[in-house]
């Protein structure tokens, strides 16, 4: 325990000890569920001084060592951390306001006050300052109070201040007592009135605060209290009328109309945290009694609440919903809320859990309940008090056996008890002794079949029915007080040895409807005496075969109009119509995969009530739609009992399971139609949290980089009933094709490897009930693509590629310029020079022939190859020049020299569609050009023909080219030992074509160009 708590504490329980003596009205405890949040929900410690719901519907705790935010699973906790001042100015937080806007208000012990704002996710601090008389008094914090028109009233140990929200700071009210005027009184309680009137409790008495008046509050006299020595330790306004707490009196009301006052002396001194409740009950802490209480105004009876006796209550609060939060001393928050406790526990202990097998309401409204080794229980319809009875060895009036499993009141009365081993008892509360019934197998006389008593029914005829383990069954007749033992007739198959009678039930025509386990269904009319067995067939909707059973029936319920309902061992529920044989097979949705049925009882408006191994169901025979409680709900467990249910004359429900047993009126059990706000609490990106995310999931848009391919997220519906039942569903639109459904054990999803985009993220939730908050919240989630991704980069990139292709194309065009002058140039020089010095040595040659035989022939050789060359360079100047670089121009040469070299001859040329695309570039024009020149050469100098034909580019046989001549003809063998051959096969080598040579002779020649494939 810290110290400061252990001051605060002993200042509690000693403040005025002189005065604090005081005999207390024992309370009647109240059968109410509170729900414990404490260290283990995350709390930073359990001494809870304050109590605030904010404007989003979150829950706020203020405690000895820190706030805490909670959201009905887990707690957010703010701590004060030194030299940060965003962070809560002190630990020790005394009070809190959450107001209607987005602001929080702390109080704190000795760190003045706090504004929290919620969309800046930020620390606002107002601290006392002597030389600001616009500060707030003191730094100690007792009570914060918003009134109606939303002001902020803030009582300190110094006075009571009013936070002026247009200048940020603070004026001071003065009170005026009957010995003046004080600045300095300890303010302790606030509340306001219908009329808009502040009153004020202070340690100096009450107060009010007219709300038409200036900066003065007038003191009030209460009832004896003159001298305004009252200590007020709380005021609450309701109707015109002021509860007041007081370290002097117990609870008092005071009329503030005509200034009467009622005191309630059933209730403590000392009353600290107050707060009313809407049906008329008042919730209340002791600073002197310790536990949480409450008083009903119409009876003026009060009552304690047993699972918060054993601490000191210190802060009350009422959230939106209705739901009560306790801030305890020890013990953190207990929350109690009606939606919550619907069921009401009997016998309800953990510590010794009470195994209820039977239970009944008796004509004075008592419950009966009979147990499974801790004997049968008596518990006191009006002050919950509970009377055990149980077996006594040697005491013959005592229980039989501490092992129950059946039980029926009779109509004087006394209560019959079936156990087991014990055989049957009747309890006599007048004499307050049981009568024991048992078998004796040694005697022919016995009253009872065995000593194992499993049903016990009261039919309409004065009967109680009485079942064994065995299968044997005894009637006990009220009137006559005899027995009769009811056996099948001999050799009938209907019962099986060994089975177990587990109810009776009987119908309007007056037939007894046994169920039992081994021997199925069966019935018994007693004006007859007959039995009748029935084999159910599951679903006589179905066409399966083979499907008759002898199922195991735990309970029956016979329906007005004939209908027997059947909740089996396995098979769920089952509509038996007995006119027709029919049967129809329900099974329980969402429940343990075994369907046991324990027990079914019919409520009022048609719906059929069933306890299970998985809670209790409330079935709709009209639409077949199941409902489900748990334990959550507010049940004694998950598991009931066979045979422990009961309904009674008002129509409530009774279910016994495995800690006791609930009661219920079925009318009163509405769905909770809240429905929740719905939030993201989280957003984690490779599992470490985004900076300051509070405030980035306020934004409800969240940027990432591509890089941040992993997130993940939290989420929570607050609605506080039963959280553990809420449910979720998320998706992410443009990603996801439907909703992820998720319970509230799974309030997270994550993603990864997203494309960038935009996306929306999207959540919504449901209260306990399914009832769905659809518009649920949503954050704009944008992925930012790589900057190779962007639009700026894309259009750069455009751009960058365009100006490179155009510089690529650029300084082509140059080098080809450049090299198109080249050639140009080469050609003028070859032309000009090598042209004029060949022509001149031809010439001189000319001009000396005839003038010396000897050299002659030397001389026409030398003339021979200079006319060669000449021709030579002219081909090599023709091909060079830039202008004559195109397929058409060479054909256009081509068809030139087939002129020259062909005149005097007929000949034909031809031109087809594949000729052109195969000669594009220089060196194969050429080289096509020499092989054409080369192939007439030879038809001139050797063919002597008169006729060529001559065919370019045939489509039909993709030949590139076809010369025929109709000469004499050649040896190929021969011609290919000479070179002209070889240089005709080597130039179409480097055009990557063949030559084919077809010639015999006198039959003339063929020259065919084909591309290689």
């Amino acid at each position: 325990m810290q110290p400061v708590r252990s001051l605060i504490l002993f200042i509690l329980l000693s403040l005025f000890s002189a005065d604090s003596a005081q005999t207390l009205h024992p309370l009647k405890e109240a059968n109410l569920r509170f729900r414990n949040i404490g260290l283990e929900q995350g709390l930073s410690q359990s001494t809870v001084y304050a109590v605030a719901q904010d404007s989003r519907g979150f829950m706020w705790f203020g405690t000895q060592d820190g706030l805490n935010r909670f959201d009905g699973y887990s707690m957010k906790v703010f701590k004060h951390i030194p030299g940060d001042r965003n962070s809560v100015a002190d630990n020790s937080i005394s009070c809190l306001d959450g107001g209607t806007d987005d602001n929080l208000w702390i109080g704190t012990f000795k760190g003045g006050l706090d504004r929290y704002s919620v969309t800046e996710n930020k620390f606002y601090h107002y601290a006392h300052s002597d030389s600001t008389p616009g500060s707030i008094n003191a730094d100690r914090i007792n009570i914060l109070f918003k009134d109606t028109q939303g002001e902020i009233w803030i009582g300190t140990n110094k006075g009571l201040d009013h936070f002026k929200n247009q200048s940020d700071n603070f004026e001071h009210i003065s009170f005026i007592t009957k010995t003046g005027i004080k600045k300095t009184i300890a303010v302790n309680a606030l509340s306001e009135d219908d009329d808009g009137n502040l009153w004020i409790g202070t340690n100096q008495g009450l107060f009010k605060l007219d709300h038409s008046s200036s900066l003065k509050a007038l003191q009030v006299k209460i009832g004896s209290d003159n001298a305004g020595t009252y200590i007020i330790s709380t005021v609450y306004a309701d109707k015109g009328i002021l509860w007041i707490g007081s370290e002097e009196n117990s609870l008092q009301s005071y009329d503030t109309k005509t200034g009467k006052v009622t005191g309630f002396p059933e209730s403590p001194k000392g009353i600290r945290p107050l707060i009313e409740e809407s049906d008329g009950i008042l919730w209340y802490g002791s600073l002197y009694s310790s536990g949480l209480n409450a008083l009903n105004l119409k009876t003026r009876e009060s009552f304690g609440i047993s699972s918060v006796q054993n601490d000191l209550v210190i802060a009350l609060y009422k959230d939106s919903n209705g739901i009560i939060w306790a801030g305890t001393f020890f013990h953190g928050v207990f929350l109690f809320d009606k939606q919550n406790n619907r069921f009401t526990n009997y016998l309800n202990d953990p510590q010794n859990p009470n195994v209820v097998m039977s239970v009944i309401q008796d004509y004075r409204g008592g419950f009966w309940a009979g147990t499974f080794g801790n004997g049968l229980k008596y518990i006191n319809g009006e002050n919950n008090s509970v009377i055990s009875y149980v077996n006594i060895p040697g005491d013959g009036n005592s229980l039989s056996s501490n092992r129950i499993l059946s039980l029926a009141e009779d109509p004087n009365h006394n209560i019959w008890v079936g156990t087991v081993s014990g055989g049957l008892d009747c309890f006599d509360p007048r004499t307050d002794s049981f009568t024991r019934y048992i078998y004796n197998p040694h005697s022919a006389g016995s009253k009872v079949a065995s000593n194992d008593v499993t049903a016990l029914y009261n039919d309409t005829k004065g009967n109680l029915w009485i079942g064994h383990y065995l299968g044997a069954i005894d009637i006990y007749n009220y009137s006559s007080r005899t027995f009769t033992h009811l056996t099948p007739p001999a050799g009938d198959s209907i019962m099986n040895n060994g089975s177990t009678i587990t109810i009776f039930r009987e119908d309007k025509n007056g037939r007894v409807w046994i169920g039992t386990h081994g021997s199925g269904l069966l019935s018994y009319m007693p004006a007859s005496g007959k039995f009748t067995g029935y084999e159910l067939v599951k679903d006589t909707s179905t066409k399966r075969q083979n499907l008759k059973e002898r199922i195991d029936i735990s309970t029956l319920y016979t329906a007005d109009d004939g209908i027997v309902w059947v909740g089996s061992d396995k098979n769920g529920i089952i509509r038996f119509d007995p006119s027709s044989g029919t049967t129809k097979s329900f099974k329980i949705k969402n429940s343990k995969p075994d369907n046991v049925i324990y027990g079914m009882l019919p409520d009022n408006s048609g719906c059929l009530w069933l306890s299970t191994n998985n809670g209790l169901t409330r079935f709709d025979p009209g639409t077949g739609s199941f409902k489900n409680f748990d334990k959550n709900d507010g049940l004694q467990s998950n598991e009931f009992n066979q045979g422990a249910y009961f309904k009674n004359s008002k129509g409530e429900l009774f279910f016994g399971g495995v800690n006791g047993f609930n009661v219920f009126a079925p009318d009163e059990i509405k769905d909770n139609g809240i429905i929740p706000p719905v939030y993201f609490t989280s957003f984690k990106v490779f599992d470490k949290p985004l900076p300051d995310i509070d405030s980035v999931l306020l934004t409800k848009k969240i940027e990432l980089s591509y890089s941040q391919n992993f997130f993940s997220f939290e989420f929570v519906a607050l609605s506080y009933t039963v959280p553990e039942k809420n449910l979720y569903a998320y998706m992410l639109e443009d990603f996801d094709k439907d909703w992820h459904y998720v319970s509230s054990h799974q309030r997270y999803a994550s993603y990864t490897n997203l494309d960038p985009g935009k996306y929306t993220l999207r959540v919504k939730g449901s209260n306990n009930d399914g009832v769905w908050n659809e518009e649920g919240a949503s954050i704009e989630l944008i992925i930012n693509p790589p900057f190779w991704m962007t639009w700026w980069f894309r259009i750069a990139a455009i751009l960058f590629v365009a100006a490179l292709f155009y510089a690529i194309y650029k300084y082509r065009i140059i080098q080809i310029l450049k090299m198109e002058r080249m050639r140009f140039r080469i050609a003028n020089d070859l032309h000009d020079e090598l042209g004029s010095d060949l022509s001149a040595i031809a010439l001189a040659s000319q001009m000396t022939r005839g003038q010396d035989t000897n050299d002659q022939g030397r001389l026409n050789k030398i003339r021979e190859n200079a006319l060669r060359a000449i021709d030579s360079m002219r081909e090599i100047v023709w091909f060079i020049k830039p202008e004559h670089d195109s397929p058409e121009k060479l054909l256009a040469r081509i068809k030139e020299v087939t002129e020259t070299m062909l005149e005097g001859k007929s000949y034909t040329i031809e031109q087809g569609t594949n000729f052109l695309k195969y000669f594009q570039d220089i060196e194969s024009r050429q080289n096509l050009f020499l092989i054409y020149k080369e192939c007439l050469t030879n038809i001139v100098r050797h063919s002597g023909c008169t006729e060529v034909k001559i065919v370019f580019g045939n489509g039909s046989d993709k030949k590139l080219l076809s010369i025929y001549d109709n000469g004499t003809g050649f040896d190929i063998e021969k011609a290919k030992k000479g070179s002209g051959l070889n240089n005709l096969q080597a130039r179409a080598m480097r055009i990557k074509a063949t030559i084919k040579i077809k010639s015999e002779s006198g039959k003339g020649t063929l020259i065919e160009l084909f591309p290689e494939k």
